[in-house]
């Protein structure tokens, strides 16, 4: 079951540092979580195929902010990804699933604000 309402402090810390991405913009809106897992919703999809999540960064401690795995719902295929001092940035597949939305599941470990 998805929770509502209030997030975890951690989390909510991580939603206000969200950034605009090229001409992808990730909103408050756009993040849940289930379980262990953060669950972050993109509006649209950049003409790179690139995807940046600032508040996702590489920090001094490699503990921190661990990134294990992102999948993009609805697409079969593995994604790569990078975590840089700037985010985490993830390389979308050539075709788009949607117009609209690009809904990202990603298994981490002690996440933080970067």
């Amino acid at each position: 079951m998805i929770k509502t309402g209030l997030l975890n402090p951690q989390i909510n810390s991580l939603l206000s540092r969200i950034r605009h991405t090229n001409t992808v913009v990730i909103a408050d809106r756009g993040f849940t979580t289930k379980g262990k897992m953060l669950y972050a919703i993109a509006l649209g999809w950049t003409a790179e195929n690139q995807l940046t999540i600032r508040p996702l960064a590489k920090t001094e401690n490699p503990d921190v902010n661990h990134i294990k795995r992102v999948e993009l719902l609805g697409y079969q295929g593995r994604l790569s990804f990078t975590q840089t001092t700037d985010g985490l940035v993830v390389q979308l597949p050539d075709k788009k699933i949607s117009d609209l939305t690009c809904p990202l599941k990603i298994t981490a470990s002690n996440l933080k604000p970067a």
